[in-house]
């Protein structure tokens, strides 16, 4: 099977942080993994819980690219 990359990747995540704090972790990691493979994270936009840690993480990187309208 070729390797394949996307381009884009959309996410849904919880506005809440939930109770384990390796959720929150993994969040942050997925976001970073997002920006230093450069794949557009594509979300609703909101900026808190889950979903604002893995956005926030995406856009700390200077090669962070997102899209909030979908």
């Amino acid at each position: 099977m070729p390797d394949f990359t996307p381009s884009s990747l959309c996410v849904f995540c919880g506005a809440r942080f939930g109770t384990d704090p390796a959720t929150r972790d993994t969040a942050v990691g997925l976001g970073r993994l997002l920006a230093a493979q450069g794949i557009t994270l594509v979300y609703g936009g909101g900026g808190v819980g889950l979903m604002g840690l893995v956005a926030n993480a995406a856009l700390a990187i200077p090669q962070g690219r997102w899209l909030d309208r979908f």
